[in-house]
């Protein structure tokens, strides 16, 4: 993957090695829409490096990256134990160019995935501080099992879904779904996430 803001060198077909120019391939072929389905094996509030803010490089990324034009991404999660495995996340739906509301002021028309709400240097690799932060390109996004918060309050809160935790929150993920219309061209002042 290449650095946000990056596209591959002159002269390099995306579509020769989707292996490494996956998404640039699909955008050369003329996709609007990414749709990545999930069933994201894991806690989504995990030890070690933050997975939300990994999250960003693809549900953010693809439709706000300039190297790319796709009008949208949506991203639905399963969420859940399955025996001992951990399924989790938040599903999002991102739009390029989505500007909330008219009249809306900024601060009220973003936000983010758990845990996501600033840098931290002391954990998050450099080369993702473009994507922490609040965010107005989401369209929607599925509140988390718990408020956003301080990382280790919201990685409590992970150990105690997983299986096997003994918790009495184990296996009480938020069930939910996001809906939303994408329309052509996009409308760049609609709701959003906080709208």
């Amino acid at each position: 993957m290449t650095p946000f803001g990056e596209a591959p060198g002159p002269g390099i077909d995306p579509c020769a090695d989707t292996s490494k120019y996956y998404m640039y391939c699909l955008d050369a072929l003329g996709t609007n829409l990414v749709m990545q389905d999930e069933a994201n094996p894991g806690l989504w509030a995990t030890p070690g490096e933050w997975q939300p803010l990994e999250w960003m490089s693809s549900t953010w990324r693809s439709s706000t990256d300039p190297t790319v034009d796709f009008d949208y991404n949506v991203t639905p999660h399963m969420v859940g134990n399955l025996a001992d495995l951990v399924f989790d996340g938040q599903t999002a739906i991102t739009q390029r160019g989505l500007k909330g509301p008219r009249g809306l002021k900024p601060a009220k028309a973003k936000c983010n995935y758990v845990g996501n709400d600033r840098f931290v240097p002391a954990e998050d690799p450099p080369e993702y501080k473009v994507y922490a932060g609040p965010k107005r390109e989401f369209l929607g996004l599925a509140p988390w099992a718990a408020p956003d918060g301080p990382r280790n309050r919201l990685r409590e809160v992970g150990a105690a879904l997983a299986p096997g935790s003994g918790d009495p929150r184990e296996n009480d993920y938020l069930e939910t779904a996001v809906v939303a219309d994408l329309p052509y061209p996009p409308v760049a002042h609609r709701d959003n996430c906080s709208g």
